[in-house]
């Protein structure tokens, strides 16, 4: 049972260039104590990532799928109003705990809904303390969010190879457009500190966010001001963090359940996309894999075959280019 006086520490902030931590790297430093004496005391749990993958894989949390846990939770905080049953507040701390797991965001989220119930006996409004219709609501504001925030990525920080800078981009992306569907990204004011942290480097740490969408907003913030593209990966269609070559095509998250990243089999996905898409190749595909199987039984040599398939690529190319008819290409394949 906690005391009334639980407080939390959450803070977030990003490694300058030229420093002792790796440069670009996000950091999250966050703990929860019975008391401030407590929070003295209490060791922090602390999370990193590279620039820009909190941010992404916030975009990219399926809101939607989890939105029966959060109106679970907000149903338990609603009884526990109308009914002052204790033993509701253990089960509401673990779905709080549950959902924590589910983003480095919701960390924030679940030590401020712990303050919330542990104050629930010294205010007069239970109500405003204890708002568990904007629990049961934030999956729909999530991914409406989200909607506004890929709207800038696409607008703004997205890679297409134009010259231009990104303040450029910015200063058209906020000005009024006829017809727009998705209006311009909230950007609301934030709290930040500049601090030493891990005794090594000063830093602005946001130490003051009010909700999650303040840390969505920090990292877009940070993103704009940082000029960081984001591209498409040609594997899974994602956003990610370019840094390095403009030419990397593939993200480094993991491909569906392979065990294995976009970029470690995104050459051998692409091309299978293309031979599902193109005709021409698809047809080459299966000519080439007959062909092949010729040299087993005899059918034709090596040679034979290495000549055969010279041709067979020149005439798939010139398919694919248009140079050639798709049927004239097929009946020479079938000869």
């Amino acid at each position: 049972m906690l005391n009334g006086k639980s407080v939390f520490e959450y803070k977030a902030y990003v490694s300058p260039s030229g420093g002792p931590l790796p440069s670009g790297q996000e950091f999250f430093r966050y703990r929860f104590a019975e008391s401030r004496e407590e929070l003295e005391k209490t060791a922090e749990s602390r999370e990193s990532f590279p620039f820009g993958d909190s941010l992404l894989d916030f975009l990219y949390y399926d809101a939607a799928g989890n939105a029966g846990l959060f109106q679970s939770v907000a149903a338990d905080i609603k009884l526990l109003k109308e009914s002052q049953d204790e033993g509701l507040v253990d089960a509401i701390r673990a779905k709080l705990e549950q959902i924590s797991g589910l983003h480095i965001y919701f960390q924030l989220l679940k030590f401020d809904w712990y303050c919330r119930l542990d104050r629930r006996h010294a205010t007069r409004d239970i109500n405003a303390l204890l708002p568990h219709d904007e629990l049961a609501n934030l999956p729909a504001a999530i991914a409406q969010r989200q909607k506004i925030a890929f709207a800038l990525i696409s607008e703004v920080l997205a890679f297409d190879g134009k010259d231009g800078s990104i303040q450029e981009k910015m200063k058209g992306y906020c000005l009024p457009k006829a017809g727009r569907e998705i209006p311009p990204y909230p950007f609301t004011p934030l709290l930040t500190r500049f601090s030493l942290m891990d005794n090594a480097v000063f830093v602005p740490v946001l130490d003051r966010a009010m909700s999650i969408f303040d840390l969505l907003t920090y990292f877009l913030q940070l993103s704009v001001e940082r000029e960081q593209v984001y591209k498409q990966c040609k594997s899974c269609g994602r956003y990610f963090a370019l840094s390095g070559y403009s030419t990397t095509e593939y993200c480094a998250r993991e491909y569906g359940s392979t065990g294995r990243t976009c970029r470690e089999i995104g050459a051998s996905v692409a091309f299978q996309r293309k031979v599902e898409s193109e005709p021409a190749i698809a047809a080459y595909q299966k000519a080439y894999k007959k062909k092949f199987a010729h040299i087993r039984y005899k059918k034709i040599t090596k040679d034979e075959f290495s000549a055969w398939s010279e041709i067979a690529r020149d005439k798939r190319d010139r398919c694919v280019a248009g140079e050639l008819p798709l049927d004239e290409f097929k009946d020479w394949l079938n000869q």
